[in-house]
């Protein structure tokens, strides 16, 4: 990692805060990251190839001599962020430099472009079509199939909802009563009985009768 740029103007600084144990804090430290567990991610998505699989299902309908950041890389960086417990759109201004995500996405750490700002993941979202997002359901079952060389005999499929809270004013959440007593989503997830998704289909917070 490079040394940073930052103008030093204090080298070190003493604090006598804990009277049994010295306190040095310093300012020649190199670029470091909180999310070094996205290279394990990035290992894991190299080998399967899951959201690459995705990406390719996505249109692109942007203007070709403009981007700087290609679909799987917007794909991978908004997946990573997420698993980095970083959900909101907003958080890539603040992200989009960090070397360890940049690694993951594929680009070097310290010499590489930033990735994807607010606006470029907002837009990645509300810009797709349902054709689109049909098309990535697809994905999961096609994924799901070319795992397996060998048809089974037999298939076992877990039907389960589940609620995510939501935060805000997100368009079909509601409040849900009972046990939950949240607003919520509630999306189906269908699994084999080996744990495998195979669907994950977004619902509103509340079903109708």
């Amino acid at each position: 990692m490079k040394k940073s740029t930052a103008d030093q103007r204090i080298s070190q600084l003493s604090l006598d805060i804990l009277p049994e144990k010295e306190v040095t804090l310093a300012f020649d430290g190199e670029d470091v990251s909180g999310n070094a567990g996205l290279l394990l991610v990035a290992q894991a998505e190299k080998l399967t190839k899951l959201l690459r699989g995705a990406a390719e299902r996505l249109d692109d309908h942007r203007t070709q001599s403009l981007i700087k950041h290609n679909m799987f890389e917007q794909i991978a960086q908004r997946v990573f962020q997420i698993i980095a417990g970083c959900s909101a759109t907003a958080d890539s201004d603040s992200l989009r430099g960090d070397p360890a995500l940049k690694a993951a996405v594929g680009r070097n750490p310290l010499s590489g472009e930033d990735l994807a700002g607010h606006s470029t993941q907002q837009r990645l979202e509300t810009e797709r079509q349902y054709k689109e997002l049909y098309k990535l359901s697809q994905w999961l079952v096609e994924y799901y199939i070319e795992c397996h060389r060998k048809p089974p005999k037999r298939l076992v499929l877990d039907f389960d909802g589940s609620a995510i809270e939501t935060y805000g004013v997100q368009l079909n959440a509601f409040y849900r009563g009972g046990p939950y007593g949240k607003f919520m989503y509630f999306p189906l997830f269908v699994f084999d009985e080996n744990g495998w998704l195979l669907v994950a289909a977004l619902r509103p917070g509340i079903m109708e009768k």
